[in-house]
């Protein structure tokens, strides 16, 4: 009776278990860890921040804020969307094929010092640029 007593013991202190009979500290991967704790986005779009406002390549005003950006090149457009609407389009001036395809697509606003601002975007092999025109109202 004694040596099982014993060996109950040293079982619950290396592998302790509540009372419903479950392990209290589990081994293994746990469902928690199989995920980062800052996970991309679901889509699969990139981000972009308009810092200014613009005017879009059809006149319109386009306030600041945080949008979505595609591309098509049978268009030769910058697709903008907000949600799943699309929102409004630039005209890309410049297309570059990459000789390295990257995974994640990345969307970025640039000023350059002349006054000049760009959107520049890449998705897979593709970076295109597309002029922007600040609102200077």
């Amino acid at each position: 009776m004694l040596p099982e007593l014993l060996l109950i013991a040293t079982v619950g202190i290396y592998d302790p278990m509540d009372m419903s009979g479950h392990q209290m500290y589990p081994s293994g991967v746990k469902e928690a860890d199989k995920y980062p704790r800052y996970a991309p986005s679901s889509t699969k779009m990139a981000q972009l921040t308009l810092p200014r406002n613009i005017i879009a390549s059809d006149g319109r005003l386009i306030s600041s804020g945080h949008y979505l950006v595609d591309f098509s090149i049978s268009r030769q457009e910058l697709l903008i969307f907000e949600g799943e609407k699309e929102i409004f389009t630039l005209k890309i001036s410049q297309t570059e094929v990459l000789s390295k395809s990257l995974k994640i697509p990345t969307a970025k606003f640039f000023t350059y010092d002349n006054g000049e601002s760009f959107v520049i975007f890449t998705k897979g092999k593709y970076r295109v640029k597309a002029r922007v025109f600040l609102d200077y109202l």
